[in-house]
C-alpha cells in the first residue's frame, strides 16, 4: 500500500521521558509504527510517523479511519493528563474490480449428455455471502 506521513512534537519540555502511543483504529486499512519517545533533549524536535495503507482484495472505494496518539503509562507526570489526539486518514481503493471471468471451456455438449467444464473466477473478495 501507499504511505502518508505526519509529524509530532511536544509543546513543552518534560521532566522525564514521555511515551506517545500511535495506533490505527482499523488495521485492515492502515498500519502505523507503535511508539514515539521524547525527553528533555528532543521534546521540540519533529518526529515522523508513517502510515501505510493495507492492500486488500475488497472493492471498498475509499475507507476513512483514524490514527490515535495518546500518552503512555509511566510517562512524565505533567503529560499523563494530556488529551488524546487523532489524525484522520483515507485509504483509497486501488481498483479491485467486481467482476466475473470464465476460463476456457473443455469438453463437448451432446444430445446424449456430453459435459462442458469451465472455471469461474471473481475479481474481488465478496463482502457478504
Amino acid at each position: 500500500g501507499g504511505t502518508a506521513t505526519f509529524t509530532v512534537k511536544l509543546d513543552s519540555m518534560p521532566a522525564d521521558v514521555v511515551t506517545i502511543n500511535v495506533q490505527s483504529d482499523d488495521t485492515t486499512e492502515g498500519s502505523v509504527f507503535g511508539t514515539m519517545l521524547f525527553d528533555e533533549t528532543d521534546w521540540n524536535t519533529l518526529k515522523t510517523a508513517t502510515v501505510t495503507g493495507v492492500d486488500d482484495d475488497i472493492e471498498d472505494d475509499t475507507v476513512s479511519y483514524q490514527i490515535t496518539l495518546d500518552v503512555g503509562a509511566g510517562s512524565a507526570a505533567g503529560f499523563l493528563s494530556a488529551a488524546q489526539a487523532t489524525v484522520a486518514v483515507d485509504n483509497t481503493d486501488d481498483g479491485d474490480a467486481a467482476s466475473i471471468s470464465t476460463g476456457t471451456p473443455t469438453g463437448a455438449p451432446t444430445e446424449s449428455g456430453g459435459v462442458v467444464t469451465f472455471t469461474l473466477s471473481i475479481g474481488s473478495q465478496p463482502t457478504a455471502p
